[in-house]
């Protein structure tokens, strides 16, 4: 997910590209844009944190 946002990838296509690949969301759903978008900008404060 970092590796594709990295690469200036929009929210919406790292959920499309993470759902066509099987992986499921911790609850085993799909994945959408704001989910995707919460998970990295946690990233983000926690790497800023650290």
């Amino acid at each position: 997910m970092k590796a594709l946002a990295a690469q200036g990838k929009p929210t919406r296509e790292i959920a499309r590209i993470l759902t066509a690949e099987g992986h499921p969301t911790k609850r085993g759903g799909t994945w959408s844009s704001p989910t995707v978008s919460r998970i990295l900008a946690r990233a983000a404060t926690a790497q800023e944190v650290n």
